[in-house]
This record gives structure tokens, sequence and C-alpha cells, in this order.
């Protein structure tokens, strides 16, 4: 078996927006509740109609990763038509439509919710994900929640092999959005990665999203992370504490088949829960550390974009440290165009495949005046 990426693996979603004006909500004194803004999600991807689940052929390695590496949601915008209570947003999934319904919470927000269903092995109905975003229209703010299964049957180019799939969850609180529709939110992620003698849950608790004008025109989104967990079933010993939380570390404990289609609906609701229900703990958990990654995405006017994505390269003999990189040409620098080096922990374990970033204020420091867009190095709450 090829060897398993440690990269965490996330999920993409491309999404456009659908008016039905002759749904409409009222609220309780009878007036129709107007939505003035809509989120916006974006990524590059060819639409399939076999599956949600399967990776789109077209897609390259470096917005694979930018994808599913950090929570989808581009900006938001104003509506540019009367959007009311009831109307919806239709989410495309690889080519699986989700509708997004809006509702009233029992607090007053406005709801966007939508399951994610699909066949399984029976042909059967099953619920593999859902969408969540909460917008308090009054205060400006939102959140959002979602779960994906992921699988690659189709042996596209990307680090994840046909027999392997992922379950990804992602959380994103309570954020502002700014007048100009940016925002900069906290973000967790939760990945499940499954292969036929492998199973790792990967973690990043204290993630950062940003979303706002480019320094150049345009607009410009990307995440970063100090460090995320590893917890992995051929750890010595194992993580004990999954098993007790009803996850199983064997081989058979799957969610999809290698032709990318969902187990039986009981079967997957089951896992699914229990990996949910253990969100909490796997974030709490101490794993094996990875090192920071930066994306960053810039869009040109017409919403088409380029993606980098900056992972850690070892030291070498001209360089004395950790660089970040997409290619040995493309190294994360400061804004002054120099070189970023980041010093390595000396006292992480020396079997591990790549050296390690010593997680210190100075370190931490030198990641945020990496950050590719002034206005987010000037908002950055990263630590």
């Amino acid at each position: 078996m090829k060897r398993t990426s440690s990269i965490l693996i996330l999920f993409i979603v491309v999404l456009f927006f659908s008016c039905d004006g002759t749904i409409t909500s009222l609220s309780s004194d009878g007036a129709t509740i107007s939505i003035d803004r809509i989120p916006v999600f974006s990524s590059s991807s060819t639409i399939v109609s076999t599956s949600r689940s399967i990776v789109p052929e077209s897609m390259d390695v470096s917005d694979f990763f930018y994808t599913l590496l950090a929570p989808p949601i581009t900006r938001f915008e104003e509506t540019s038509e009367s959007f009311v209570l009831g109307d919806s947003l239709e989410v495309d999934l690889f080519g699986n439509s989700v509708t997004l319904e809006t509702s009233l919470t029992d607090e007053g927000y406005i709801m966007m919710s939508g399951s994610v269903v699909e066949e399984d092995t029976n042909e059967d109905e099953v619920e593999t994900g859902k969408i969540e975003i909460i917008y308090d229209s009054a205060n400006g703010k939102f959140s959002y929640y979602s779960e994906v299964l992921i699988c690659n049957p189709n042996e596209v180019h990307v680090p994840m092999e046909p027999e392997m799939h992922l379950y990804v969850i992602h959380q994103i609180p309570f954020t502002d959005i700014g007048t100009d529709n940016s925002f900069i939110a906290d973000f967790k992620t939760l990945a499940y990665l499954k292969a036929p003698s492998h199973l790792e849950f990967q973690v990043i608790e204290n993630g950062e999203l940003y979303s706002g004008p480019g320094d150049s025109g345009g607009w410009n989104l990307g995440f970063a992370f100090v460090s995320f967990e590893s917890l992995r079933s051929s750890s010595d010993p194992p993580f004990d504490f999954i098993s007790e939380m009803g996850i199983d570390f064997n081989e058979d404990w799957i969610l999809a088949d290698v032709s990318g289609t969902p187990i039986a609906d009981a079967q997957f609701q089951a896992r699914r829960a229990a990996m949910v229900n253990a969100r909490e703990a796997l974030f709490a958990a101490q794993g094996i550390r990875g090192n920071p990654i930066v994306g960053i995405r810039t869009f040109d006017d017409d919403f088409s974009y380029t993606t980098r994505i900056y992972m850690s390269r070892n030291s070498t003999d001209e360089i004395d440290g950790i660089t970040l990189g997409v290619s040995e040409e493309g190294r994360l620098t400061d804004e002054h165009g120099e070189l970023i080096v980041f010093s390595i922990d000396e006292t992480a374990d020396p079997s591990l495949s790549e050296e390690r970033i010593e997680i210190n204020q100075a370190n931490i420091d030198l990641l945020k005046s990496g950050l590719p867009n002034a206005d987010w190095r000037a908002r950055t709450n990263l630590h």
C-alpha cells in the first residue's frame, strides 16, 4: 500500500444562489423577514454526476489541499434581489445538489441548513453529512458547521488512495462580518481518515480563516494554523480512549466501500454519531504534533483565482531551520521579502518523517509576519 499522507484532508463545496419568491415566511407580527446577506462558497471542480463524495478529475493538488484544509466559505454578499425567510440556497457538492432551507432559530437568528443525502450499498437513502450556517443579521455575525464524506475511487492524482475515505467536521463560532463583507474567523477541523490498515484522526483546534480585500485589488481568502494533532491507530500504544467511545481501530470500521458508496444507513449513522459525539475529547487529545500550514487564494475580479499552500520543508546545508514553501523556489517570506526560517524543536521524536517547528512566541510571530496579506497580518489572532 502507498504511504498515506499525514496532511489533514478535508472537503470541497461550490455554492450558487437560488431564490424562490413564491415561498415566504412571516414574523410574529405578520411582516416578511428579509435576509440581507448570503454566504458565498467557491472551489475549483468539475461536476460529476455519480456521487457527491467523488473527488473531481480536474482538481490540482494545491487546490485540493486548500479546499480540504479550511472551511469552504469564501465571503458574504448582499442579496441582489428580494431574498426572504423561506427562500433557499442551493449548494453543489461534487454534482449533488443540497438545498439549504432558511428558518428562524429560537434566538431569532436566521438558520441556513441542509442535509447531504446519497444512496447506500442497499440503494437506500442515507444522510452522509450536513451544512448549518447561522446568521445574526441584527449584529452582523455568523457561525458555521458542516460534516461531509469524501472518497477518491477514480484515483484522481491527489494524496488520497481509492481505498481511503474521510469524514470531516468543520466548526466556526460566531464571527463578525465587516461592512465590506470581510471576516477573520477562528475555526476547528476534525478529519477521520480511514485506509484498509490505518485509521487516523487529524485535528486542528486553533485555525484562522481570513476573507478580505487583496493588497492589489480583488479578494484574498486564506487560512493558517500553528500546529495540528494526529491521533493514529499505529501509535504505540494506540489512543485507547478512542475505542472507549465506540470508535474501532479495526480495518472493518469503514464508512464507505472502495467504490465510494456509503455503507448501510443504520451502520453509517451509528459510526457517524460516535465520531461526532467524541469530537470534544478528540480536540482535547495530545497526539503527534504537525507543523504550521498557510494557504492563500487570490481572487481576480472575475472570481477566478490562484491557490498556494505553504507546508514545512526540512533544514538543509544552506538553511539552518525549517521553512514553509509551495516549492523550493516558492517559500514563505515576510512583508519585506525576507525568507522566514523557523527554529527546530530539538525535543521532537527524531523518527518522524519531518522535523518539527518549535512552538514558541518567536516562531508564532514569524508565522504571523508571513501571512500574505497586509490586512490579515494587522488583524490576526493566531496563537
